[in-house]
């Protein structure tokens, strides 16, 4: 959101030189760095587990994030608990050697602490796969794969890739019903105030960027995401409400074109 609402002459006078973030693309560190002269870090870690993966700084990885530091056992897991072979995506997987470097239990909720403690490894609900030098690639959430006509798409990496549209502010993609049975894939777009987007741009940069059954049917364009009060989007409330009179159909624009 930095990138898009700020110009280098933003940061005239700053002293910063390093930042730290989760969640960007490689793409935002290195326009980041490009802009403003700073140069930006990432990991993976979370409330309960630490930060138990740091990218390092002269990894040439910038998409990953980065490997298991010292102290902590990071590893890819199917539903049985099972290490994964490399380049596989599954659960992610954490445990350490060091005393209280990860959450003992959620306090008051033993059945969640049961949940999330199996075989002496925090089950971290994240998705995510390893390559064959143990740098982490994270997924998205576990439960946040939509199914789409046999196909499994990452949430996560559909609003990387549509994030990257200029103008975009915020995009969360959620699964709704399709009229054949199962899901079909729905973007939520935040634009800019300024930017003159219509939903035929964003499909055209899905198919450049993404693969055709992650490409988007349904886009609504809505002012704003509800978030909880740190700052995640509440996508059940979204889901809540799949279709409204801003929805907009790629199929029905595309069996128009197919009728001329």
């Amino acid at each position: 959101m930095l990138l898009k609402s700020t110009v280098a002459e933003d940061a005239h006078g700053s002293r910063l030189r390093v930042g730290w973030g989760i969640g960007a693309s490689a793409h935002d560190f290195v326009e980041f760095g490009r802009r403003f002269g700073i140069a930006m870090r990432t990991g993976y870690g979370s409330t309960e587990a630490n930060v138990p993966c740091f990218l390092p700084r002269d990894s040439d990885k910038p998409q990953s994030c980065g490997r298991p530091v010292p102290g902590f056992d990071v590893k890819i897991a199917n539903e049985q608990g099972e290490t994964l072979p490399t380049g596989e995506t599954g659960e992610i997987l954490i445990r350490s050697s060091e005393p209280r470097a990860i959450m003992m239990g959620y306090d008051g909720d033993p059945v969640a602490t049961v949940a999330v403690w199996q075989d002496l490894w925090l089950h971290s609900g994240d998705a995510g796969c390893m390559d064959e030098a143990g740098n982490l690639y994270f997924k998205g959430r576990v439960k946040d794969s939509i199914r789409v006509r046999g196909e499994n798409i990452s949430a996560f990496e559909v609003e990387q890739a549509m994030g990257q549209v200029d103008g975009v502010l915020e995009v969360a993609a959620i699964a709704v019903p399709s009229e054949l049975g199962g899901d079909d894939l729905k973007i939520v777009v935040v634009a800019r105030s300024d930017a003159k987007l219509t939903p035929l741009d964003l499909i055209r940069h899905a198919q450049r960027y993404l693969p055709r059954y992650s490409i988007p049917r349904y886009i609504e364009f809505v002012s704003s995401l509800p978030k909880t009060p740190t700052n995640k989007v509440q996508k059940h409330v979204l889901r809540s409400t799949p279709f409204t009179d801003a929805t907009w159909d790629r199929n029905v624009v595309r069996d128009r074109e197919n009728a001329r």
